[in-house]
Parts: structure tokens; C-alpha cells; sequence
């Protein structure tokens, strides 16, 4: 169990550092991946283009960090807990059943998967 919540912004090596600590392997690909999916997922999602796989992408990360990192600290986000993440988590699958909606670039393109 982690003595503290991982310092989140300090770049991908102290981030795979940080898996790895959690014995997460291999970690560096790892954060790279989560990194991806943020980043990626985050603008997908504020377009509303690919709504519904970004927003399972990011669901699906929320999820994990939800349960296998930011609940080792408890509920209150000021203390590195699960109150925040499990918002997005909640957040990102009402994207995932509701698709983007009528402001979405997927419902311009005519095109919602």
C-alpha cells in the first residue's frame, strides 16, 4: 500500500516510477498508455468525436484508478482519494450509453458509434 498519492504532472518517468512501486509491469508502457488515453480520450471527448470509445477508454482507466489507487486513500479528493475519479468514472459511462448528443462532431458526421 502507498504511503502517498502520486504526484500527478511530474512527467512519464516518475509516473512509471510509481507503477512500478505498485508492482505494475511493465510500467513504463503503462504510463505511456494512461498518459495516451488521458490526453487523447479527454480531447475525443470535448469534441464529441469517437464519443462512445473514448468515453469507454476513459471509463475504463477511472475505473481502475478508482479502485487500485485512489481508494488506498480514502474518499476526499484533497487527500488523494477516490471522490474525484469516481465522478469521471460516472461521467464518462453516461457518455458511453448517451454518445455525445446533438453538439457532438459524431452527430454533425452522421456517424455515432
Amino acid at each position: 500500500q502507498p504511503t502517498a498519492a502520486p504526484q500527478f504532472g511530474a512527467g512519464l518517468e516518475p509516473f512509471g516510477a510509481f507503477l512500478a512501486s505498485q508492482g505494475y509491469e511493465p510500467a513504463y508502457f503503462l504510463a505511456l498508455l494512461i498518459t495516451f488515453v488521458q490526453f487523447f480520450g479527454g480531447i475525443l471527448l470535448a469534441l464529441g468525436l469517437l464519443t462512445r470509445l473514448a468515453a469507454a477508454a476513459l471509463a475504463i482507466f477511472l475505473f481502475i484508478s478508482v479502485f487500485q489507487v485512489a481508494g488506498l486513500f480514502g474518499y476526499w479528493w484533497n487527500e488523494g482519494g477516490l471522490e474525484t475519479p469516481l465522478l469521471w468514472c460516472i461521467v464518462s459511462l453516461v457518455f458511453v450509453v448517451r454518445g455525445g448528443g446533438r453538439f457532438s462532431v459524431d452527430f454533425k458526421i452522421g456517424k455515432e458509434l
